[in-house]
């Protein structure tokens, strides 16, 4: 389990996030949504220990984060795909994948990891030797997800992943979003504007607002409630 618990945070003198609070329970997908400027990257990059802390506690499974560096954040089992992807474009997709593999016990186990990253990302094994520059942009989304993966994480968090991709595309990506869950009782972190299709897999929602959580509870919650999609989403 990932808790947040009385986080402040922000960027120098600016400050973001106002007492945020959240619980996200392992083995479940727990959408994160809200406008853009809302908070969901700054949180995102507080939990990864990219932004310090101003107060506040973080911890996975008991085990405190908030004053580790961000690389230890990683090995402790917490695997970002960052808005925007994070793509290595001039490296070819398997370097890029291999990457992921961030300490010996998972290098050692390299291969038969790969092998069940492209089971679930299959468009991408004849693409391994070439350059990640020359991917789609779908394409490039499940490398990087694949990426994230390598390490066998605990928590994968996912900022604004359908961001530029066709509705195609992004049924794509989250029908494997799935698929990862499911076989892997994968505790996810999803943070999206693209509201309805978070809501289809999610088990628990958490409305972020001007750095503030604003509004939580189950997906039927926001699907049902016209009030909250005219506010919230513009439905």
């Amino acid at each position: 389990m990932l808790s947040i618990e009385s986080v402040y945070a922000g960027y120098g003198e600016v400050k973001i996030l106002n007492n945020i609070s959240l619980t996200i329970p392992s083995g479940q997908t727990t959408a994160l949504l809200g406008p853009n400027g809302a908070g969901k990257t700054t949180l995102i990059r507080a939990i990864c220990r990219m932004i310090p802390l101003t107060s506040g506690r973080i911890s996975l499974n008991g085990v405190e984060l908030s004053t580790l560096p961000a690389h230890r954040v990683s090995v402790a089992g917490i695997s970002l795909v960052p808005e925007g992807r994070g793509v290595l474009y001039t490296l070819t997709v398997l370097e890029n994948l291999e990457l992921g593999a961030i300490n010996k016990t998972v290098r050692r186990q390299l291969k038969n990891r790969l092998e069940c990253i492209l089971e679930v990302f299959p468009d991408l094994k004849a693409k391994l030797h070439h350059v990640a520059g020359s991917l789609s942009g779908g394409q490039q989304q499940m490398m990087v997800i694949g990426r994230a993966l390598m390490s066998f994480p605990k928590v994968l968090i996912l900022d604004e992943p359908s961001l530029g991709l066709s509705p195609l595309l992004v049924q794509t990506v989250y029908e494997s979003l799935v698929k990862i869950q499911n076989e892997e009782k994968l505790t996810i972190l999803l943070a999206e504007q693209n509201a309805m299709n978070a809501l289809e897999i999610a088990s628990q929602v958490y409305f972020m607002d001007h750095g503030e959580i604003t509004r939580s509870g189950e997906p039927a919650l926001f699907k049902n409630d016209s009030t909250i999609l005219s506010a919230y989403f513009g439905a």
